[in-house]
């Protein structure tokens, strides 16, 4: 099954600061992304991206259906 064009970006965004604007979101969520989880790999079967929200101690799950964008902003730590 192939990717979907958001679902590389999440793969790629994993170890970078990255900025996520929500659908519907009044605020994009900015913080470091720590991992991507393939729609296969989840339950429902949507992919999903952890990120730890700066200032934030949780880290925080976000599904490719909840992302309107996703920029990376900085290099690996």
């Amino acid at each position: 099954e192939s990717m979907t064009e958001m679902q590389k970006l999440m793969a790629n965004a994993v170890g970078f600061e990255v900025e996520v604007r929500l659908v519907g979101g009044f605020k994009p969520c900015i913080g470091k992304c720590t991992g991507y989880t393939p729609p296969q790999d989840n339950d429902p079967e949507v992919a999903a991206i952890d990120i730890k929200i700066n200032g934030m101690p949780s880290i925080y799950e976000i599904t490719e259906d909840e992302i309107d964008t996703l920029t990376i902003k900085a290099g690996k730590k």
